[in-house]
């Protein structure tokens, strides 16, 4: 979304894009060396207040650029998205299948964050309190962008609005009012909310690496420990990186972040629950209605995986 500032093209591609990325990346690598999670508190303050000023900033935007007129809503669901969106064709290719359901299974991912976040607590008993006030927020931030954004632009243009840069591009329309100041300090902002959350992801990637490969010094502060911490941050920014580059196709990363989202949320869990009962011995004591429950939850996923591919 950064690269907004250097360029009218959504789509993002050519020579001094890789090369943007590469100073992302630079920017990354030494934030990401905060190896634990509380160090990143004051980042986290940071990024909660740049994304309100953004969703200001662009609801503000909305509201006074006006309703477009060809503009069309409706209670119902759209059954014609829904149709072009399984078939291959749909959306000239670009709509991943079943309508976004990747975004919903990604939510799932705020389950693994939750683990990381509360090992890292002074006081866990103290998690329910903080949930609590956060979110708030994070539904603040969620329904006030995509009710207005509905709202004023219509279901069209929600549609074909796949990416940032065609998010950015459809609110802060400078073919039509030029860069505005409010438009860059809402786009720095939003920057600088991801820049953070990348930073967030890749500690807590990094860590789950460090503790796999060497956990004998995982959570010590010598140098050894801080090398491969540098080292297995730095491949973990990498393959963001060559992924970023390569990988151009929206159809292909919703599949891609779908199925990950699936297999690490709901099916892997399940099945490492299942492999502990049967350690202990303790499948007779299992609920019998929980038999049934967890055959549909697989058998949901199973399907869900068959649609996707």
């Amino acid at each position: 979304n950064i690269y907004w500032f250097f360029s009218d093209n959504p789509m993002l591609d050519g020579e001094c894009y890789v090369i943007f990325l590469v100073g992302v990346c630079a920017v990354l690598f030494p934030l990401t060396q905060l190896r634990y999670l509380h160090s990143l508190t004051g980042m986290n303050i940071v990024n909660i207040i740049c994304m309100l000023i953004f969703v200001c900033i662009s609801v503000y935007y909305l509201v006074m650029t006006g309703r477009d007129p060809g503009a069309v809503t409706r209670p119902e669901p759209n059954s014609k998205a829904i149709k072009d969106s399984i078939e291959l064709d749909g959306f000239d290719g670009e709509g991943p299948p079943i309508l976004g359901i990747d975004i919903i299974i990604t939510a799932y991912y705020y389950q693994l964050i939750i683990l990381e976040i509360i090992a890292e607590m002074e006081d866990p008993a103290e998690f329910p309190k903080a949930n609590y006030w956060s979110t708030p927020i994070v539904l603040f931030v969620a329904l006030a962008s995509a009710a207005t954004q509905y709202y004023y632009q219509g279901e069209e243009e929600e549609l074909k609005d796949s990416t940032v840069q065609q998010v950015l591009t459809s609110i802060f329309d400078y073919d039509t009012d030029g860069r505005s100041v409010a438009a860059h300090v809402a786009v720095i902002c939003f920057s600088v909310h991801m820049i953070g959350c990348c930073v967030l992801r890749s500690v807590i990637l990094t860590r789950s690496f460090h503790l796999l490969i060497n956990p004998v010094v995982a959570n010590k502060n010598n140098w050894r420990a801080r090398l491969e911490w540098a080292g297995i941050s730095f491949v973990v920014i990498l393959v963001a990186f060559v992924l970023t580059i390569f990988i151009r196709y929206l159809g292909l990363m919703a599949l891609l972040n779908g199925f990950l989202a699936l297999l690490t949320s709901i099916i892997v869990p399940i099945v490492c629950y299942l492999i502990c009962c049967g350690k202990r011995k303790i499948f007779k004591k299992m609920p019998k209605m929980e038999w049934p429950i967890i055959g549909l939850i697989l058998g949901l996923a199973a399907v869900t995986v068959i649609v996707y591919i």
